[in-house]
């Protein structure tokens, strides 16, 4: 994998909720879930928290020049749903 950057979005999210950056290279290189998001052509990824159980990451990011830029971080317990409702509405294409 290429260089990884964050915007300065995502490195306040990374603060606030206490996620540790290792956990969104893990994510990124291994997802659980990997989908397209139609509007943004932004990449979401998703995948188990190691450090919180029952937690999960959703990684927005783009590959620009063949490297990693992450725009946005989320942590959740009900990745299902959320996903469900974006691919229902056409907003996301699951990818993997």
């Amino acid at each position: 994998m290429n260089k990884i950057t964050y915007t300065n979005h995502a490195l306040l999210r990374l603060k606030i909720r206490e996620i540790n950056k290792d956990e969104v290279v893990q994510a990124i290189k291994s997802p659980l879930q990997l989908y397209l998001d139609t509007i943004t052509k932004n990449l979401i990824a998703i995948s188990p928290r190691s450090i919180k159980k029952n937690h999960y990451l959703l990684i927005a990011y783009t590959i620009e020049d063949n490297n990693i830029k992450v725009i946005t971080i989320i942590d959740t317990v009900s990745i299902n749903k959320l996903a469900e409702k974006r691919v229902k509405k056409g907003r996301w294409v699951k990818i993997k």
